[in-house]
């Protein structure tokens, strides 16, 4: 039988600190922008199984690699 390993990363949601966990398999894409007044940078982080537009993170796009590959 194959074994099935799944991985999940903790990130935090921007808006309010919300610590969640992230299957890495599900991740579509991420990339960093910024608030409309450009006072603070966040990542967007489009899941595979999200049809809303993503979620917004306080972690770097560097963390979220780092974070998938350790």
């Amino acid at each position: 039988m194959k074994e099935i390993k799944m991985k999940f990363i903790e990130l935090t949601l921007f808006a309010n600190n919300i610590r969640i966990f992230v299957n890495v398999e599900m991740i579509g894409h991420f990339y960093r922008a910024e608030t409309n007044n450009k006072q603070h940078a966040y990542t967007d982080i489009c899941l595979l199984t999200n049809n809303n537009g993503g979620m917004k993170v306080k972690e770097s796009v560097n963390e979220i690699i780092q974070l998938i590959y350790n």
